[in-house]
């Protein structure tokens, strides 16, 4: 932040003086209760910080900078990266650049980072990204400033952060497998990258896992089982597939997409008659469907569509045509009940 100063001394001299630093304004008393040097009111605008043992020395946000020293600096205390440049905040410090200046980062902020809890549906898989017994399989982004990314877990959301695996990203192919964990243990990871000066990215997302004997998600489908890909009906017929997964144990959530979502889940079955609300002009709607194994594993969401119309709005014809005498037809001639025009087809 860049702050100008004027005004006169005791001495009644003008001065004017510019600095660029960072400060924090609050309301409210002037009160440390725990004694850290940091305000009550300071700290109840940082929620990291009231799980905190020892706020002042405490480095929730992963950037090697005791909220203290934030607090100091004006820093976020809960935020690896202030500016949301890409560097974190000490790192930054460490060479002199502005944390709050995101144009001087010269790091990138990791990727995406996630639990991989299935495999690529309909396509030849990849070993390395099938998940697999007792393990958390991570998706491990990376950058060509990375020379090394840093994997962090914890074994809940109080106990500290212990490194786990320092390593070249280009080893990885993109993901990494913690082994060898005990069953229904939940565990917490974060990562971030460091380039060959050492200089630090901000921290991923924190990203929780639980190990499962079974960490594969079902694979399925669902197809609206109607003659036609439009309905003017109050209800309509669907079929749900299982590929890989038995139907023992399964469940789902069948809804429209603009519907809210089922708070909870119900047993899978094969065939789902679902009710369709009138509508005053034709519409598409899309009709959604998730499923979850007997180990809580989820699928992506599946859809199908059918277009809409208002109730008792469309109709048909149905009849035989025979062929007489030995000429190439014409055409066929329709006639409607009560109608005079006719329609040749």
């Amino acid at each position: 932040m860049r702050v100008l100063a004027s005004g006169t001394d005791n001495g009644g001299h003008a001065f004017r003086r510019i600095s660029e630093s960072a400060f924090w304004v609050g309301l409210g008393d002037a009160l440390d209760g725990d004694g850290d040097g940091m305000l009550d009111r300071y700290e109840a605008l940082h929620p990291c910080l009231a799980i905190a043992s020892n706020d002042n020395a405490s480095d929730t946000d992963g950037d090697h900078f005791a909220a203290g020293g934030e607090y100091q600096a004006g820093t976020d205390p809960c935020r690896s990266d202030s500016d949301r440049g890409g560097e974190n905040d000490s790192s930054e410090i460490a060479r002199a650049a502005n944390p709050f200046d995101p144009r001087d980062d010269l790091v990138p902020a990791p990727g995406y980072f996630a639990l991989v809890t299935r495999v690529s549906e309909h396509v030849d898989d990849d070993p390395r990204f099938v998940p697999r017994p007792l393990a958390n399989l991570l998706r491990i982004p990376s950058a060509p400033e990375y020379a090394t990314v840093e994997i962090e877990r914890r074994a809940s959301p109080t106990a500290p952060w212990l490194p786990l695996v320092q390593v070249d990203p280009r080893t990885l192919g993109g993901v990494f497998a913690d082994e060898g964990l005990p069953e229904g243990v939940t565990f917490e990871y974060r990562m971030h990258g460091v380039d060959a000066a050492r200089r630090e990215s901000a921290m991923s997302r924190v990203v929780a896992a639980t190990v499962k004997q079974d960490p594969l998600a079902p694979i399925g489908a669902l197809r609206i089982d109607m003659p036609a890909p439009r309905t003017d009906a109050s209800a309509i017929d669907t079929a749900l597939e299982l590929y890989t997964d038995a139907a023992l144990g399964m469940q789902m959530k069948l809804w429209w997409a603009d519907e809210a979502p089922p708070r909870s889940w119900e047993s899978f079955a094969a065939q789902r008659l679902v009710p369709v609300d009138a509508v005053a002009e034709p519409t598409l709607r899309t009709l959604l469907l998730q499923l979850r194994d007997a180990a809580g594993n989820e699928s992506i969401r599946y859809d199908d569509a059918i277009l809409v119309y208002p109730p008792n709005s469309l109709g048909s014809v149905q009849g035989t045509v025979q062929r007489r005498g030995g000429g190439a037809p014409a055409g066929v001639v329709v006639q409607l009940p009560g109608l005079r025009a006719t329609a040749r087809s």
